[in-house]
């Protein structure tokens, strides 16, 4: 039986950098293992991200699985199925749904071959309180739904903070398993942990008692928007810190999130915008030239001129 393993979480909770923890513990224990990764915009920065000899990805583009893409994602895993990995680690967009992907996958072609492993809800320490209460629809599928909670971003909290935000998910979900270490000191057995030490998804016949949600939600439609940009574009640093550091004031929209790889004198780099703030890294990705937005009313053409 195919596990699947799938790591949620809102936009900019630090889903990518968890997925390459795991994908590195599961490289070091040999594994073969397959990437589906769904991004909300046009533009695949995860995957450039993640790109990796030792890992297949699966790109779905321009929308969410638990709606528009329900049909791409079907189609995906059945074709991968075939190929027999040990694992399929799933990254659905931030503004993923849990219900419609349960629905899908008590399709006998899918359960005979493939099941649910783990559920690891990624929640953004810093921003938590602020998006929880702004987009509670998103917050409460995703953390009622896990097996497993990975709260990010700790070095930057006090102990305070921390027990707050875990007295808060736990009124949302007291079953699952709650992590709240530095990141930086996960071994790869605790990674492994996370993903096969808890039996929530491992019970006989737990498809079968999460209700129907085929009608209703089947025709969401989600109040974000995207804006995707390729460029050429070569950078100062201090020029992308300026464009960064704009935005929010709303010139260009209400941008919730923003990732790209970026082009620079000397290297490439990673820069990564969300809930006001930015953070730019030198970048490890042979692919470069991209950026993507997520966000209301985001000012499309304002955007490619910034990048263009």
């Amino acid at each position: 039986m195919v596990r699947l393993d799938i790591v949620s979480g809102f936009l900019g909770a630090g889903k990518t950098t968890f997925i390459r923890k795991v994908m590195e513990a599961c490289i070091s224990r040999r594994e073969k293992i397959v990437l589906v990764e769904n991004e909300f915009g046009q533009v695949s920065i995860d995957s450039a991200l993640l790109e990796t000899e030792h890992v297949k990805i699966y790109e779905l583009l321009q929308g969410c699985v638990c709606c528009t893409l329900k049909g791409d994602f079907f189609q995906t895993i059945k074709n991968i199925l075939p190929q027999k990995p040990d694992r399929i680690i799933f990254e659905p967009s931030g503004i993923f749904i849990f219900n419609e992907i349960f629905d899908l996958l008590k399709d006998p072609e899918i359960s005979s071959q493939c099941c649910i492993n783990s559920v690891t809800t990624i929640v953004d320490g810093q921003h938590f309180f602020q998006q929880n209460k702004r987009f509670s629809p998103f917050f409460e599928s995703q953390i009622s739904h896990a097996s497993t909670l990975v709260l990010s971003k700790t070095p930057s909290l006090s102990t305070k903070e921390i027990k707050e935000i875990s007295d808060a998910l736990r009124q949302q979900n007291d079953t699952a398993s709650l992590v709240t270490k530095s990141w930086d000191d996960f071994l790869c057995h605790e990674i492994m942990l996370i993903l096969d030490g808890n039996i929530k998804y491992a019970l006989p016949n737990l498809l079968d008692e999460i209700p129907d949600c085929s009608t209703g939600h089947g025709h969401h439609k989600h109040e974000f928007e995207s804006v995707g940009v390729r460029t050429a574009k070569i950078f100062e640093i201090r020029e992308l810190e300026n464009i960064l550091g704009q935005f929010p004031q709303a010139q260009f929209g209400n941008i919730l999130r923003g990732k790209g790889i970026i082009k620079t004198p000397d290297h490439c780099v990673e820069f990564s915008y969300v809930n006001g703030q930015y953070h730019i890294s030198q970048s490890k990705s042979t692919i470069a030239g991209m950026a993507s937005f997520i966000g209301m009313g985001l000012k499309k053409e304002k955007l490619l001129a910034l990048f263009g």
